[in-house]
This record gives C-alpha cells, structure tokens and sequence, in this order.
C-alpha cells in the first residue's frame, strides 16, 4: 500500500517559534515529530506571501517561473504540473482544508474530493474547525491512499487566543501561546494517524514579524487587541465596494500615525534593529523587504519510519514536491521542475547549496514596493524590483545572522555577483503567462488580502 501523506501548513509560523532559543511555547507533539522524523533547520521561503509561497510548494517552481510575477494577477497556468495532480493520476485521493482559497489556487483545489474544503478565514481550531478536521478521520472520511493538506490561519495576527491558554506557562506572548494551543490540537490528529504508513510534512507558507521582545528581562508585546481585530474585521467583510477608495485612504493614514506613535512609544528603548522591526510592523514589512524573519521557515518530514535527523544545511520551498515524491516511493521527477529532493541528505550524501530566489507579495495596488532578492548560507541580498534598484540591502549570515547591518557601500562586488545570479535567472523566468483574473476574481483577492491586513 502506498504510504497517506498528511500535510500541514501553519500560515505565519515563523522557524524560530517552531524550535531554538527565541521559543517560549510548549509543543510537545511537534518535538515529537522532530524527534522522530527530519528537521530541516535552515528552510527558506519563496515568498513572504501565502499565494507565491503554495505556488513555489506545489509546483516546485519560482513564482516568476510560472508567469505569477508583475502587475498582473494570474493563476497558476493549468499546463504547469503540480503535487495534486500528479498524486490523483497515480492513485491517490485528495483532500484539502484551506481557508476561502483565493482563485489563483483554482489549478490545486480542483483536484479536492471534499466538499467542504473551504472555511471562512476567522473560523479557527477552537471554533469548532479542528472538530470538523477530526471528524475525516474519525469518521475513515479518507479513502487510501490519501494526501490530505490543510492550511490554518490560527497565528496569523491578529490572534484570538482560548482564554485557557493566555497563561504564562504556555509562552511569553500571545503568538507562543497560541502555538501552544495548536499543539494540543495537532495530539488529537496524529492520534488518528497511522504514522507507520503516513507521511507527515509540516512546514510555513512564511513566517512573521511578533510584536513581543525581551527587554533587559521584561517582555514589552505590541499586538492588536481581541475587541479590535474583531471589529476591523466585520467592517472589512461588510465593507461596500464603493467605499474601499475611502477606506484605503484612511487606512493608509491610520497606518502611518499608528507607525509614528509606536516609533515614539520605543523610541527611548536601546534595542537592536531586528527587535525594532518585530514592535513596529506588527504583522508584514510594508516595504516588501524580505528579512529572515518572514521567510526563514520550519520543515519536518515524519512517519514511514524516517529516522531522527537535524539538517542544518539551506534548503528551499521548491525542494519540497521532489522531496515528498521519492520518500513515499515514487521515482524522481522527470517533469522541468527547479527543485530537487532532498533525500540525499538524509543518508548523509553531499548536495551543492543552490540560492533561494525571493520576491514580495505579489501586491495588487503598490508594484512600487515589489522586491526581489536572493539568500545563500553566507549572504542576503534584496533590493527594489523597479527600474532604479533602489532600496538595496546586503547582509553578511554568518556574522550578522540578525541582519541588522547593510554593508552594500562596502561590498560592491559582492552585489555585482549577486546581480549576475540574479539577471540570470530572470532571463529563464515567463512573462506574465497566467490566466488573467476576471474583475469579480480580483476582487475577492483584495478583499481577502485587506481582512488579513496586507493592503
């Protein structure tokens, strides 16, 4: 019998919170995971998006490769092969659990066999989601072999915490401590699984800026209120269409003084730059810079009888569809994919580090802000896509981990190769390819993207 795979992806999960010194929380069924499976500790995103993130997953291509890049928004080209498809030609059933899917995702949930795939994107484990999760499984709702996804929305800030968890025992803040709440939640799923004949991938769409720091041993958190969020949120959904020329007028104000009184409020505390981003942006960079901190990603691969293992080198999203292929059996693709499997690694083989290749959301309404860059072990180096290449910024990993220096003026050659890697790999890239999105379609991703904060 071909192995079940059960595929978790956790919107926001930024890799520090998953495992190392800067986690509070406690989870004691992901370090399980870890503990009997792989942990990729060096795992990069794609995208600080969740769109370009799942397009770099489930196709094991770069966004731009497919046509996901500029100012038009696109689909995921139906001639572009992906995870699902592949699966369900060779027999498998699929299965998804994914908020309110935006259209771009047309060419994945349409191999879906549940109904009920979609929830509505405030509609979280503790309201009653992880019950209906449960549920398939209880219920033996799978028909094997199955690859069941699921995407939930629970740390994406704002965060609506069970009042049972808002303890210091489960965190620092609000962010660890609902980490701590979804622990509790993945024990009562994998209790269903059989994890001899199931393979168990966790991982990120992206990770996130949390507004929590240590200060000289005081915990100062900067998060959104409960009452707030709720309230933005219901204005959000029930916002008229003729209104939003206002409201993102007044949205973008509201934005700046917020920026200002919080720079204001911490402006007195000596804190290093990586702390001043995470209590100033309070969800996404608005600039579209593509710091470590939301795109450094967990992976774990667990089940079948994979060995305890910590890889600490750099591996990619797009390395994640080949990975999966051959660790349940598969041959090696053969499908021009930019991934490649990591299984080498496992049986502790050499494999070339290859540069993770980064853009910014694709942003509907500010292309001025779109950023590209490129990440390798040693270096990290993004910039603005437009034509001035502005906003450059060049970081050294290994002795600033933290990324707090930009040392562009004093590196020029270093960003003349980093150029080199980067032209190159756009003149592989497609133009904007994709099936364009009708006027309705765009507009249910603006409204998506506004209710979780992004524009």
């Amino acid at each position: 019998m071909k192995p079940n795979i059960f595929f978790l992806s956790l919107d926001s999960f930024t890799a520090n919170k998953c495992f190392g010194k800067n986690k509070s929380s406690k989870t004691p069924n992901i370090d399980s995971l870890i503990e009997n499976g792989v942990l990729f500790n060096q795992t990069i995103s794609s995208s600080d998006g969740t769109e370009l993130s799942f397009a770099s997953i489930f196709t094991s291509k770069y966004p731009s490769q497919i046509g996901l890049n500029g100012k038009i928004v696109t689909k995921i080209p139906s001639t572009i092969p992906n995870i699902f498809t592949l699966l369900k030609e060779n027999g498998y059933h699929v299965y998804g659990t994914l908020p309110e899917p935006s259209p771009l995702m047309d060419e994945i949930i349409k191999n879906f066999e549940n109904s009920d795939f979609e929830y509505r994107a405030n509609f979280q484990l503790y309201d009653g989601l992880g019950q209906q999760i449960l549920e398939k499984f209880k219920m033996n709702k799978l028909s094997e072999p199955w690859i069941y996804f699921i995407h939930l929305l629970d740390l994406h800030l704002s965060i609506s915490l069970p009042s049972e968890f808002d303890k210091d025992e489960f965190g620092d803040n609000k962010y660890d401590r609902m980490v701590s709440a979804l622990d509790v939640w993945f024990g009562k799923i994998l209790e269903k699984i059989k994890l001899d004949n199931t393979l168990v991938v966790l991982t990120s769409d992206h990770g996130e800026y949390i507004p929590s720091i240590n200060y000289n041993g005081k915990i100062i958190s900067n998060f959104y209120s409960d009452a707030a969020a709720k309230v933005l949120w219901n204005i959000e959904t029930n916002l008229p269409s003729q209104l939003l020329p206002i409201r993102n007028r007044l949205f973008s104000v509201g934005r700046k003084m917020l920026k200002r009184k919080k720079a204001k409020e911490f402006s007195g505390l000596d804190i290093p730059p990586n702390k001043k981003r995470a209590l100033l942006n309070n969800r996404n960079d608005p600039n579209g810079y593509l710091f470590d901190e939301l795109v450094h990603v967990p992976l774990i691969f667990s089940g079948i009888g994979l060995k305890s293992k910590i890889i600490t080198n750099m591996v990619r999203h797009v390395d994640i569809f080949p990975t999966i292929i051959e660790l349940i059996g598969f041959q090696p693709l053969k499908v021009n994919i930019e991934g490649r499997s990591l299984t080498p690694l496992l049986d502790n083989k050499p494999l070339e580090e290859l540069p993770v290749f980064m853009e910014c959301r694709n942003r509907i309404t500010e292309e001025s802000r779109s950023v590209i860059g490129l990440r390798t072990s040693k270096w990290k180096y993004f910039r603005g896509k437009d034509k001035t290449r502005k906003r450059v910024f060049l970081f050294d990993l290994e002795n600033d981990p933290l990324e707090e220096k930009n040392i562009k003026e004093q590196n020029p050659e270093i960003i003349k190769k980093m150029e080199k890697i980067l032209e190159d790999f756009n003149k592989e890239s497609l133009p904007e390819v994709g099936e364009k999105l009708t006027d309705e379609e765009t507009k249910k991703i603006e409204k998506e993207l506004r209710k979780l904060g992004y524009i």
